[in-house]
């Protein structure tokens, strides 16, 4: 990433906030940078939204408000930024210069528009398109001195995700512009519109995140933990209720069900041999305890050692 002056970048956030491009999705973005592809396929676009939006229908009160934000060091889609050589620019400014035809042509429509950098273009795309990948097509345009991405400045991405089905969400919060300090995160696990949450990071408050959730029911944890042969894993009930106690891997796959069924109140103890469900020992690893009951999830971390 190149590093302009105060006052360019003043200018090329002023140039990005007239202009009108199309309202990216969350899912758009993470789409694109899950696919590494120039256009996100349709397909997988469609499926991140109705996962997002499952995990925001279970835990309203954890990630209302939690989006995409365009980060330090981010891009934005479908926007590059393109300087072009003495020669180009003064043919672009004739009107003569012709380099761009193809490419427009092949993954237009483009907007064109000046900014505060000599001899250089912001171009926007309808499409959204990866701008990583985009700006590498057109750096090899002859007349163009470089191409890159848009960049703007501000807080870390708020939802990240390397694949489908298991989304980072998190609250920030600090002088974002330098770099929020993160108090939460939740990491969750989608499969068939089911949500799971593997784990989670500080102790949210009504404060903090909104109107949360009572649950009748709290995770302990396990003892011992690290562990080899079996551990118990202990919760408490406040009232009598439906638990669903599992034990999932690092990749969000079931491993083994505890328990299933109705929990008085009180204190209860599970163990865990260490074994799935068809009753083999488990590899060394971290795995996740999930407790869901009274409309919630939490879980807990736990690590075998053989």
């Amino acid at each position: 990433m190149r590093v302009y002056g105060f006052a360019v970048i003043i200018g090329l956030l002023a140039a990005t906030s007239n202009a009108s491009p199309p309202p990216y999705t969350d899912a758009d973005i993470l789409a694109l940078e899950i696919s590494d592809s120039l256009i996100a396929p349709a397909a997988m676009v469609s499926q991140i939204s109705q996962d997002l939006a499952a995990i925001r229908a279970a835990y309203p009160g954890w990630v209302a408000g939690v989006d995409y934000v365009y980060a330090r060091a981010n891009w934005i889609p479908g926007e590059i930024i393109v300087q072009m050589t003495v020669q180009g620019w003064t043919d672009y400014q004739n009107g003569t210069f012709t380099a761009f035809n193809a490419l427009n042509t092949q993954y237009g429509p483009v907007t064109f528009q000046a900014i505060a950098l000599p001899r250089t273009l912001l171009l926007q795309y309808p499409v959204p398109y990866h701008p990583v990948l985009l700006s590498s097509i057109y750096a090899q345009v002859g007349g163009i001195a470089y191409a890159e991405p848009n960049y703007i400045y501000g807080d870390g991405s708020d939802i990240t995700s390397s694949q489908v089905g298991r989304y980072l969400f998190k609250r920030g919060w600090g002088d974002c512009p330098s770099g929020c300090i993160y108090k939460h995160y939740w990491d969750f696990q989608v499969v068939g519109g089911t949500v799971t949450l593997l784990s989670q990071y500080g102790s949210p408050t009504l404060a903090d995140v909104g109107d949360m959730p009572t649950l009748p029911v709290r995770l302990m944890g396990n003892v011992p933990n690290p562990f080899d042969n079996a551990t118990d894993v202990a919760y408490e009930v406040e009232r009598a209720t439906d638990v669903q106690l599992r034990i999932y891997d690092a990749a969000g796959r079931l491993v083994k069900s505890l328990q299933d069924g109705p929990a008085s109140r009180g204190s209860h103890t599970s163990r865990w041999d260490g074994t799935d469900q068809a009753g083999r020992r488990v590899a060394s690893g971290v795995y996740f305890v999930n407790l869901v009951a009274g409309g919630g999830t939490q879980s807990r971390k736990m690590i075998v050692i053989r």
